[in-house]
């Protein structure tokens, strides 16, 4: 499966994480849709326990994590803050990390 390590981190905040959610619009997975190639990824991750709304996606082969802080009702507040990853693997340990660090403030 294209991005596994990406899909095992959000498996690992979903087993943690009651009222975790992901939406995938990634257009790997339908290769012959018009996004296919503009949207490689793209999934959106909703986490009430840290409060985070995260857009995993991939840009122009630029692997990125955005996210921002969402209050109990889902709406978005706050800066949006990027990470700029260098591959799945390297974007997994910022999933990883970047919900123990929201885990741990909120």
């Amino acid at each position: 499966m294209k991005y596994r390590k990406i899909y095992e981190a959000l498996e690992r905040r979903w087993q943690v994480s009651p009222g975790f959610r992901f939406t995938d619009l990634s257009g790997w997975r339908n290769p012959h849709g018009r996004n296919a190639q503009r949207h490689a990824l793209w999934i959106v991750a909703e986490d009430k326990l840290s409060g985070q709304r995260v857009l995993l996606a991939q840009f122009d082969g630029q692997l990125s994590i955005m996210y921002q802080k969402m209050d109990e009702n889902g709406l978005c507040y706050g800066e949006t803050r990027h990470i700029h990853c260098k591959g799945q693997k390297h974007m997994a340990q910022e999933i990883d990390a970047l919900f123990a660090r929201a885990h741990k403030a909120a």
